[in-house]
Formats: structure tokens, C-alpha cells, sequence
């Protein structure tokens, strides 16, 4: 995914890099960093 998923309510200036390691672990069945 590339830069911030609407979906998780953070601002638009939140870390691609973030938003893809939050999603990975989704996807990865484990829970969410936050």
C-alpha cells in the first residue's frame, strides 16, 4: 500500500513506510502496531 489508508483515520503526512509495516501485520494475521 502506498502512503495513508483513509480507513485508519491518521493524517495524509503519516509514513507510507508506517502505514505499510500497520498493514503488513494485518495481513500477516498479527495484531496492529497501535
Amino acid at each position: 500500500m502506498n502512503g495513508a489508508a483513509p480507513t485508519n483515520g491518521a493524517p495524509l503526512s503519516y509514513p507510507s513506510i508506517c502505514e505499510g509495516v500497520h498493514w503488513g501485520h494485518l495481513v500477516g494475521g498479527h495484531q496492529p502496531a497501535y
